[in-house]
């Protein structure tokens, strides 16, 4: 059996920082002020606000990026959980109610593999778990005492079974009667943020900054299934300020990873052997207007919702292009998307759409990706299958790997990075907010921590300052169809478009994409 404070050791709010401050429930969270350092991993870069108003949300998740105090998020809130429970339904609302208490911490570290649900090696910025609590009396929830947290017997720890308090001698004929526990369940919501890193993309080619605005939830009760929904809401627009080669409203598109091994850098470039960033290389389909108020079921432990196979383009790319189908092959939990990307689009320099007026509608609105630097949330919750395979096995691919059967999180190739009995919808609710749907109905045991967004999402600060001459040396061949193009060929514009498309035949006057769906 465990006290609450002992649960709360498995938040990534404690695993970071054991001596996290309680805040109570009406206690201010401290001022947050980024700072540099001359190793730029050790700067901090993010800050938030919170209201105890609103204790289910926080406001203005911004990240210093790019020489700007960069919006991330104007607002992530937790919405209601529902929960069944010996066949009954009911509905958690994460109000100032229920509230028990914050915990903060301005800065941490976690170490690799220190905790059995955080494995990733990591230097937390400030990071808050905010704790709720609800027990159930008359067919009813009330809030849990605070003094009821402090018993070593308060919630079960995982696999054991709820202890019923002492016999109590409740009438003269001295008959004894046991009191079963009442049913607790505990509700953690927790914003934590990190210190830039090389590790959320492949390549390392950039720093970012990850996020985890994560739910947790706990029962000394058998959960039958339960769902929860975590919102986020970016800016309708980038800041101004931006380069000028932004669009400035921001969109969202949702990509499928390939599990196919895909084609490295040919062997007569300084780089040989690295990877080759081409949509056809890295991507199974992509939806660049998604329907809103759509669910999109993105990890399906049934296998019911999978991604349609592909069509990739022939090389040498001829006139008219060919394509050949590509099957998709979905792995295990995989839905029908894995990620999702958050940002403005860009446009090529002026003088190149001059150039090629025929291209203009292309070249006017051009999505990052891969990598998407500019203003751009991104969220994984799989990476592709090829990413520590082959050629491109990585010095530790534990960051792009999923959970394993058993819920170990970062150890199962091409897995999705969601516990294994979740489903995961993505409900786009406009062009700047989603909403993360989380359904799960089995293996819910008691004392044991489900957690709904595990893998967050992150925030590119800056390239990689170790990177600089491998970031170039991948520009310069990825833009070499459009290199007659001059100095406007040298720019992010023109490297996103020619991941995106093949310039056709000898005159390399029409263009092709590169990956269709079918």
């Amino acid at each position: 059996m465990a006290t609450l404070k002992e649960l709360l050791k498995d938040t990534v709010t404690f695993t970071g920082d054991p001596n996290a401050k309680s805040l109570g429930k009406t206690g201010a969270v401290p001022a947050m002020t980024p700072y540099e350092k001359d190793n730029p991993q050790l700067s901090s870069v993010w800050k938030w606000k919170f209201s105890n108003n609103s204790p289910n949300e926080i406001s203005n998740l911004t990240c210093a990026s790019h020489g700007m105090n960069m919006v991330v998020c104007e607002k992530i809130k937790w919405e209601m959980i529902t929960i069944n429970v010996k066949g009954q339904t009911h509905f958690l609302k994460l109000e100032k109610e229920f509230l028990l208490d914050k915990f903060y911490s301005a800065e941490g570290e976690i170490k690799k593999k220190q905790s059995d649900l955080w494995v990733l090696p990591a230097l937390t910025d400030p990071t808050m778990a905010i704790v709720f609590g609800f027990q159930f009396k008359n067919n009813k929830f009330y809030p849990i005492d605070p003094k009821s947290t402090l018993d070593e017997n308060f919630i079960p720890k995982k696999g054991e079974k709820p202890q019923p308090f002492k016999p109590q001698q409740l009438n003269k004929d001295k008959l004894n009667t046991i009191k079963v526990q009442p049913l607790r369940i505990i509700v953690v919501v927790e914003i934590s943020t990190k210190k830039q890193k090389d590790d959320f993309e492949p390549s390392g080619l950039v720093y970012a900054a990850r996020f985890s605005p994560h739910m947790m939830l706990v029962s000394n009760y058998e959960i039958k299934w339960f769902k929860a929904e975590i919102t986020l809401i970016r800016p309708a627009k980038t800041m101004q300020g931006m380069a000028e080669d932004m669009n400035s409203e921001v969109g969202t598109i949702l990509i499928t990873e390939t599990n196919t091994p895909i084609t490295p850098i040919p062997p007569q470039y300084p780089i040989s052997g690295k990877l080759l960033p081409y949509w056809d290389n890295l991507f199974d389909g992509h939806n660049f207007e998604p329907m809103l108020n759509n669910e999109y079921v993105v990890v399906d432990p049934k296998g019911k919702h999978v991604p349609k196979d592909t069509k990739v383009i022939n090389y040498p790319i001829s006139n008219p292009p060919k394509y050949s189908n590509r099957q998709v092959g979905a792995l295990t939990g995989q839905g029908v998307y894995d990620n999702i990307h958050m940002a403005p689009t860009m446009k090529a320099p002026k003088e190149i759409i001059k150039l090629r007026p025929e291209w203009k509608n292309e070249l006017s609105k051009i999505i990052m990706a891969p990598v998407c630097f500019h203003d751009c949330l991104h969220m994984h919750w799989r990476w592709g299958w090829w990413l520590g395979a082959g050629w491109l096995a990585l010095e530790d691919a534990a960051p792009f790997w999923g959970f394993n059967a058993e819920g170990k999180p970062n150890s199962v190739q091409g897995a999705p990075q969601v516990p294994p009995n979740q489903e995961i919808r993505i409900r786009v609710n406009n062009k700047h907010a989603f909403t993360y749907v989380a359904f799960a109905e089995s293996d819910i045991k008691i004392g044991m921590w489900q957690i709904v967004m595990h893998h967050g999402g992150s925030y590119i600060v800056q390239f990689n300052p170790n990177k600089i001459k491998e970031l170039e040396e991948v520009k310069k061949i990825c833009t070499d169809e459009t290199k007659d193009f001059g100095e406007g060929n040298k720019s992010w514009a023109m490297f996103y478009f020619n991941l995106r498309y093949g310039t056709v035949g000898a005159t390399r006057k029409r263009i092709a994409e590169r990956l269709k769906n079918t």
